[in-house]
């Protein structure tokens, strides 16, 4: 399975959601995960596969098999482009690479002297769980801590609309 698209589940965690290239995955199986250059990145066991019916919602099922395009849960590190296969295999599947980043924003609490009187995430920790949830989610936005400042914090991204 070539992970195409990330997602975060309350109860079961990191979901990957990819097309099933060959063979066939039960919930229990043994899996790992390979970036682009053939090293395992992660490793663990399928928790739950979920299936989408169209516009129905999303079935949980006990086996995916290949051609099927499913949400497998059970892995925490794994992102998009990598391939997630069973132990014994070594050579990750082909996809396209993500585009670095473009664009950098400073982002800091606000600290004028009106800060306080508007919003809820008034803290810099705050903001950094915040930016670090966004993380989860979108893998093309990377956030650090600013060198300049201890409260800063420098989020990259792909475009202006993006961030």
């Amino acid at each position: 399975l070539a992970v195409t698209m990330i997602s975060h589940d309350p109860i079961v965690g990191r979901l990957l959601t990819g097309r099933v290239a060959s063979g066939a995955a039960k919930v229990g199986d043994t899996v790992q995960a390979l970036n682009q250059k053939g090293e395992k990145v992660d490793a663990g066991r399928v928790t739950k596969i979920l299936y989408r019916k169209g516009q129905g919602g999303v079935e949980e099922i006990p086996l995916a098999v290949a051609g099927d395009i499913v949400q497998l849960g059970g892995m925490s590190k794994a992102t998009v482009t990598d391939t997630v296969c069973s132990p014994e295999l070594t050579t990750p599947l082909q996809t396209i690479p993500i585009d670095p980043p473009t664009v950098c924003m400073t982002f800091s609490p606000n600290d004028s002297p009106l800060h306080g009187r508007d919003g809820n995430k008034l803290t810099s920790q705050l903001i950094w769980d915040r930016l670090v949830k966004e993380t989860e989610n979108n893998v093309s936005i990377q956030v650090r801590r600013s060198e300049n400042s201890g409260e800063a914090f420098e989020v990259y991204g792909r475009g202006e609309l993006q961030l």
